[in-house]
């Protein structure tokens, strides 16, 4: 399953990012960075992403049918801090969840590391 499946939004982010950094002449690319920034709540640049996506494949019936609909969906930007707990976007959220996680993480690694003594720097005990 995708990550955007599996509703992890930010990492579905980060793929079609880039694979729109490693073939921007691919409209399908194009095409996917929009489905995730739409699922993301920001249908702004999911039509941007869309239009793009159409300039490169103008013949592809399914990105001209997507493209209709975001022309026709209302206009949300991907932007704001309103956060999880306030009714924020599928991706204030998934910004929160990275944070929370990068938090528990470091904080548990620095917990497990001690630091080293003395003689492991260089200095003798001897006085």
């Amino acid at each position: 399953m995708s990550h955007l499946a599996l509703g992890r939004v930010w990492l579905a982010m980060l793929d079609v990012e880039a694979g729109v950094d490693c073939s921007p002449e691919l409209g399908v690319a194009h095409l996917r960075l929009g489905e995730v920034y739409a699922a993301a709540g920001g249908s702004e640049p999911a039509l941007r992403a869309f239009q793009r996506a159409a300039a490169l494949a103008p013949t592809s019936q399914s990105i001209a049918s997507r493209l209709e609909r975001a022309r026709n969906s209302p206009a949300t930007p991907l932007t704001g801090s309103a956060g999880a707990f306030n009714g924020g976007s599928a991706f204030e959220m998934s910004l929160d969840q990275v944070d929370n996680d990068w938090d528990a993480t470091v904080g548990s690694v620095l917990q497990r590391v001690e630091p080293p003594g003395l003689e492991a720097l260089g200095f003798s005990s001897r006085n």
